[in-house]
């Protein structure tokens, strides 16, 4: 097969039972080739029939002779199928021009498909030059049509007033007739327009009422719907949400809707965290073969230092062909677990990880390279690569190290903005390194307009994740009124805790203790009573850190969710 041309059941997938930029969802393609058949006019040759098979079995000569002629009778379905062969490269050089005469020889026959595609053509700027008042021309005809798609479709864009002034109402009324038409996608939208009132009276009975009947689909499940606005996927990432749809499918007895909600409980997300709870559950869900359980159950023993049996969990979910659990079981490994330390099997579990693309495998893999730890050598060049491909991903701690990497000139051309881009993203995302460096670059300017308030408000953040140099940052921020009100008592309270979290065996920490010793806390001491720095003393030893999970188990989560409805974003 030609590079870069799309697999049988991926091009059926993706040009008529489950594309999401084509506002088609996407569930199985094991059903796809005989839901694509059913859709196409019977021709007493069966001519289109055997291009659809030839072109499931790679064979794209004989799919390309069985469409091209009723598509040059005009078919207007083998005219659509034959523009999304050229579309796609699907056996033949791609050539959108080519594709998007035949998405027009099938519109001007009243094909609501191929105006949908021409829409999105439009919309996007894929195989035409974006023009988004074009696209909504056609996505109203294949709405007329009757077309579920060119109805979702136009539909977001009058929830979002892209191309037409924003019209809640009238994207509620959108949705709700191509739910009339069955499509499960259109009703978890219409469950969003009723749960938070967007265009109609607000009504979460209603909501959840559309959310069930979208559950008819075989494929949609609460479990589906919950984890689209865990990740704000096609919806507002909502938390509350997430979680009331899990509870209700874990209390129907679904262990896929225990583990996610186990992980929340565990968490604090959504949710009070309750560690009990989230254990139970995420006990019972693991126990029943959940493989995304097994993982949390892997993560929740390595935070509670168990790496032995973090490594069993680990090991059992990779073998699932969880990616991400690869990159845990190398985490445990190198935590102890089993007969020790072993290296080379977890930088090898790293590379199995990174193979299939976890941006967690890529990012302790360039570790190991950087390290010349289980591989044959240092390679700073294949250590780079991989670090960017993690954070290109949104890998938190690989934004971190290649924004670090950015303001220090260190195998990349300096970028302090491009740094600073970075950091910010990793700081957002709770990473403590990540919030820490982002607000030194707020302190000190450095590609970022200085703003010494919004530098203590990171500052302050990561140190209560027991970050030493937020911690010491944030005390003599405290202590010389800069960027928050002065507090001696406070900037005290800080540069103590700063104390003992530095790490006396690593040279740089050394050298900020002898500092923090001799200077800031040298001056905090004599501005603070030995009265109050006694009373104070509790509360330092009462200090515990929160603790940043890598975010495993949502990017399992964000991997697996499927799209529900027409969210036409996504590339082709």
């Amino acid at each position: 097969m030609p590079t870069g041309s799309v697999t049988a059941k991926n091009f059926c997938r993706l040009a008529f039972a489950g594309c999401a930029a084509f506002g088609v969802l996407a569930w199985s393609s094991n059903a796809i080739s005989s839901d694509l058949l059913n859709t196409f006019e019977r021709t007493e040759s069966g001519d289109i029939d055997s291009g659809i098979k030839a072109f499931d079995a790679g064979r794209y000569a004989d799919a390309l002779k069985w469409l091209a002629g009723p598509a040059k009778d005009g078919n207007a379905d083998a005219q659509l199928a034959l523009g999304l062969v050229y579309w796609y490269g699907a056996g033949v050089p791609k050539n959108y021009e080519h594709a998007m005469n035949l998405f027009q020889l099938s519109a001007a026959q009243g094909n609501g498909r191929a105006m949908n595609v021409i829409g999105f053509a439009y919309q996007h700027g894929i195989g035409a030059l974006p023009d988004i008042a074009k696209a909504v021309v056609w996505y109203e005809k294949s709405a007329q049509a009757g077309e579920r798609r060119g109805l979702n479709n136009l539909a977001t864009l009058y929830s979002e007033g892209s191309g037409v002034s924003k019209d809640p109402e009238k994207a509620a009324a959108l949705w709700r007739k191509s739910a009339a038409e069955g499509d499960s996608g259109a009703m978890v939208r219409l469950g969003d327009v009723y749960w938070y009132g967007k265009g109609v009276p607000q009504d979460r009975d209603a909501a959840l009422v559309w959310w069930r009947k979208a559950t008819a689909d075989a494929h949609v499940t609460l479990v589906d719907i919950g984890k689209q606005y865990l990740i704000g996927k096609d919806v507002g990432k909502d938390l509350d949400v997430a979680a009331q749809l899990f509870t209700q499918a874990s209390s129907a007895g679904d262990t896929t809707a225990e583990a996610a909600l186990g992980w929340m409980y565990y968490t604090g997300q959504g949710v009070p965290k309750d560690g009990a709870r989230a254990i139970k559950l995420v006990d019972e869900a693991a126990a029943a073969g959940v493989t995304d359980a097994m993982l949390y159950q892997a993560v929740i023993d390595l935070d509670a230092g168990n790496a032995s049996r973090a490594a069993e969990w680990a090991h059992r979910a990779a073998d699932k062909g969880n990616a991400r659990a690869m990159a845990y079981y190398g985490i445990a490994v190198l935590n102890g677990a089993g007969a020790g330390l072993d290296v080379n099997e977890a930088t090898l579990s790293f590379g199995r990880a990174a193979q299939q693309g976890d941006a967690m495998g890529e990012f302790y893999l360039a570790r190991a390279y950087q390290l010349g730890q289980g591989v044959l050598s240092r390679d700073a060049a294949r250590a780079d690569d991989l670090l960017a491909q993690s954070a290109a991903q949104g890998f938190p701690q690989a934004q971190v190290a290649l924004g670090e990497n950015f303001l220090n000139g260190a195998g990349v051309a300096k970028d302090d903005e491009g740094a600073v881009k970075l950091l910010r993203a990793a700081a957002e995302a709770g990473e403590p390194q990540g919030m820490y460096d982002f607000g030194a670059a707020l302190a000190g300017g450095t590609g970022v307009a200085k703003d010494s308030a919004q530098a203590a408000t990171w500052y302050e953040r990561a140190a209560e994740f027991g970050q030493p140099y937020a911690m010491q940052g944030l005390a003599q921020m405290l202590y010389a009124d800069n960027g928050t009100a002065s507090d001696k008592a406070k900037a005290y309270y800080w540069a103590q805790l700063a104390l003992r979290y530095y790490r006396p065996a690593e040279a740089d920490d050394a050298i900020k203790i002898t500092e923090l010793r001799s200077g800031l806390l040298s001056a905090i001491e004599k501005a603070v009573p030995l009265q109050a720095r006694q009373k104070m003393e509790a509360e330092i030893v009462a200090f515990r850190p929160k603790v940043w999970f890598a975010p495993a188990p949502a990017l399992t989560i964000a991997t697996q969710a499927r799209p529900l409805a027409a969210a036409d974003t996504a590339p082709l």
